[in-house]
């Protein structure tokens, strides 16, 4: 007998909510692998009009991100807003210019736990950054669970949306990327349905959504995703079910975290950036910096290892007895330094 099953999905969308301030969960120093980003809560218009002539990309919040540059030995103050340099002057070297990036962002609270940042590099250059928070852990790699039926329960199974592949929270313009998964979870079944970036405009209700069948699971998805302003699509053209379905994996609960209320999942090994306890501020910030810088690298191990060779100098000296020209090298190499039979006499 073959199975069905459906879930009743209700795609929606908030309407962005533009704000100066930032939410408290992002407030403070993280640390990644090759990088810190810095959230500070910044002062703030009382009544911002964001559609002015007179509203500037210095009234957003300015992003801060020091970069672990020479494989972490030094860090360059890359981005960060212009008072940063009147608060602690910045070095000069090859690895830090003058001037950092200014950069300005906003955030859109899609959840109590997860956000997106839109970063404006230029008039013309926007990125729209997923991230959510969880316990102290900040990933741009998750899933979120679409709306489904209410149930009293609070079970992982249902559809959960996945997010653009981003390099993360970078100084220079990302490009788009071209695909995207939805995550469809039914006991320890997983099936991730690849969408790929489209220009195909939504028709009419009956063409939101197709089927995916594999064996005797079926399951009804959308056939559009809506993703940091982008459209994605799961079929070509008008057709009502996905072409050459992919097999499940085996879904563990215990590899991933998952918010209070099981809206937002993400792997344990996916984190991107890791909150320094009780460094939150500035002053915490330019002190992890400068210990940073103050530290020599070490000399690199000698090409050959220490040996007790025996150099026979007394049978070197003898064969150079008579040569004037050898004679005159050894003249200039006493006049620099001591010799290797000064710095190791024979025993």
């Amino acid at each position: 007998m073959k199975k069905g099953f459906s879930v009743f999905l209700v795609l929606f969308f908030l309407i962005p909510v533009f704000s100066t301030s930032i939410p408290e969960q992002l407030l403070g120093i993280w640390e990644g692998k090759d990088r810190y980003v810095f959230f500070e809560q910044q002062p703030e218009n009382e009544n911002p009009d964001f559609f002015s002539d007179n509203f500037t990309p210095k009234q957003y919040p300015q992003l801060v991100i020091i970069l672990k540059e020479y494989y972490g030995w030094y860090l360059d103050r890359a981005a960060e807003p212009e008072e940063y340099a009147d608060r602690l002057n910045r070095s000069r070297n090859a690895a830090t210019h003058k001037t950092a990036e200014y950069i300005s962002f906003d955030i859109k609270e899609e959840s109590e736990s997860s956000f997106e940042m839109i970063i404006n590099y230029s008039t013309h250059h926007k990125n729209y950054i997923p991230v959510t928070v969880i316990e102290d852990q900040l990933f741009i790699d998750f899933y979120k669970k679409l709306s489904q039926q209410e149930t009293k329960e609070i079970t992982t199974n249902g559809y959960w949306l996945g997010n653009i592949n981003t390099q993360g929270i970078t100084i220079n313009p990302q490009v788009i990327d071209e695909n995207i998964g939805l995550i469809v979870l039914d006991g320890q079944k997983m099936y991730d349905i690849r969408y790929w970036l489209s220009d195909i405009e939504e028709r009419d209700e009956r063409d939101k959504e197709v089927d995916f069948i594999y064996g005797d699971d079926k399951y009804t998805v959308p056939k559009y995703l809506n993703v940091a302003n982008n459209q994605y699509s799961c079929v070509t053209g008008r057709s009502k079910r996905i072409r050459n379905p992919q097999g499940y994996t085996v879904f563990n609960e215990a590899d991933y975290y998952f918010n209070a209320d099981k809206t937002v999942m993400a792997k344990k090994d996916s984190c991107y950036l890791r909150k320094l306890a009780d460094k939150d501020d500035f002053e915490a910030l330019m002190k992890i910096v400068k210990a940073a810088n103050s530290r020599r690298k070490p000399d690199p191990p000698p090409l050959f290892p220490p040996s007790n060779l025996d150099w026979h100098w007394d049978l070197i000296d003898l064969l150079e007895k008579d040569n004037e020209q050898v004679q005159k090298v050894r003249e200039r190499q006493r006049a620099f330094g001591l010799r290797g039979k000064e710095l190791n006499p024979p025993r």
